[in-house]
């Protein structure tokens, strides 16, 4: 790896898919301790077997976002990946 994550806690959301799935495979490749968040319980499984910390949860879902981040330990870094759409008119 191009950078060394060892010992560093970097939290990705979005992680169960696209941009956020790749970076997740960076991070664990350059040593990082990994807390993968994403909606896809597959991917997450596949996540959990490659040594992430993975948490499922619907970014959209403020109450549940809260409740989940309120039990993380502190993070060095924070990759956000997830896409959030708001299909009505402001």
């Amino acid at each position: 790896a191009r950078f060394d994550f060892s010992g560093h806690r970097v939290l990705v959301t979005g992680a169960s898919s696209g941009i956020g799935w790749e970076v997740t495979q960076q991070l664990l490749s350059a040593g990082a301790r990994v807390y993968a968040m994403g909606r896809d319980a597959a991917a997450l499984d596949t996540l959990a077997g490659q040594g992430c910390e993975v948490l499922r949860v619907d970014m959209a879902d403020q109450a549940q976002l809260a409740s989940v981040l309120a039990e993380l330990p502190v993070m060095h870094g924070l990759v956000n990946c997830a896409g959030i759409s708001i299909l009505e008119a402001a």
